[in-house]
């Protein structure tokens, strides 16, 4: 990723570049989809990509710079983001899903290495390289696909099977990292059983607001999370009235 600068438009935008050996190969096909996906998708909570090329040696996406990083950084050197922050990220980012899940697609990489921010504050979902769409989908049957402590259950079998579910698991496994920056194992593992001592839950950490909205989106069972990016979302906000209230 590079930092660049359009001339003819007089802006700084960010530039993927896809390595050239790879042109012509099944990444390229991938690095291209994720290109047009971001394009067709046109919404506040989601990075903006202005133009798709190629020229036989070189394959490149050109985006809307973020000029504040990815959440991933924002962890560094800290004990976790504040409450506020976590909610106001979760908030951006489940609109955001709210729309991908309207046109069909499940994310399937949801991360904070994947939610990029800007100075003022807004904050958007990025990389679409494995998205799947319910038109084409370029994952074979019992192929893993995602990041692994991000991942729902369900994803670490079968990446072809997943559903919108699975990217509110992976938020709110999203949202247990900003809050404890603590890697998030364990999380769907921790509803199958009780915790013979109180160290071995993963949960005793989350700050007591957060807990739920966490526990609920990262249930082993799909059918026990939140059954929409929407629900999830009026829980975050539920969850931001309380903490302002205490």
């Amino acid at each position: 990723m590079y930092r660049a600068h359009d001339r003819c438009l007089e802006v700084n935008i960010a530039l993927k570049v896809l390595q050239p050996r790879l042109v012509g190969s099944r990444v390229e096909t991938r690095f291209l989809r994720e290109g047009r996906a971001m394009q067709r998708m046109r919404h506040p909570n989601v990075v903006r990509v202005e133009e798709v090329g190629r020229d036989g040696v070189y394959t490149w996406l050109a985006m809307e710079l973020m000029d504040r990083g990815t959440a991933h950084a924002l962890t560094r050197n800290r004990n976790g983001l504040p409450i506020s922050w976590c909610l106001h990220i979760a908030d951006c980012i489940l609109a955001g899903l709210q729309a991908v899940h309207a046109a069909g697609w499940v994310h399937r990489d949801v991360k904070p290495g994947n939610i990029l921010l800007m100075q003022s504050g807004v904050v958007k979902l990025g990389d679409f390289g494995i998205v799947r769409d319910e038109d084409s989908d370029l994952t074979s049957p019992g192929v893993t696909l995602g990041t692994s402590t991000y991942m729902a259950p369900e994803q670490h079998l079968d990446a072809t099977t997943v559903t919108p579910r699975s990217d509110l698991y992976a938020l709110g496994a999203t949202l247990y990292a900003l809050a404890t920056a603590r890697t998030p194992r364990q999380l769907a593992a921790s509803h199958l059983r009780r915790a013979r001592r109180e160290d071995e839950d993963p949960y005793r950490i989350v700050p007591p607001v957060l807990r739920p909205v966490i526990q609920r989106a990262c249930r082993l069972d799909p059918d026990e999370r939140y059954r929409d990016a929407g629900e999830m979302r009026t829980a975050i906000r539920g969850a931001l009235r309380a903490s302002k209230a205490s």
